[in-house]
């Protein structure tokens, strides 16, 4: 039997799913967006939402755009939930 190892990005997505910051059961192409950073995701968002607002929008394109716009809600609310805590950890101590 031979063994496949995983490399640097593999891990970490691993470790993320772990820890609890990505869940777990949702589609790979869901998974490859939740492994890069929020700016990078709302900027593509801002990209096909000017490229495709004139015309009729592909399916494509319109599921990538509601993949998006759910990873980009699940990330924001992943960070105020942090920023609250931070903030009621700064108030007890």
């Amino acid at each position: 039997m031979k063994l496949k190892y995983m490399d640097k990005s593999q891990e970490a997505w691993v470790a993320d799913v772990i820890s609890g910051k990505v869940p777990f059961d949702i589609p790979d192409k869901e998974k490859k967006l939740h492994m890069r950073n929020l700016k990078s995701l709302t900027e593509e968002l801002e990209r096909l939402a000017k490229a495709f607002s004139r015309r009729s929008v592909p399916r494509d394109v319109r599921n990538r755009i509601n993949r998006l716009e759910k990873v980009i809600a699940y990330k924001t609310t992943l960070i105020q939930e942090a920023l609250n805590e931070s903030s009621n950890t700064g108030k007890e101590s």
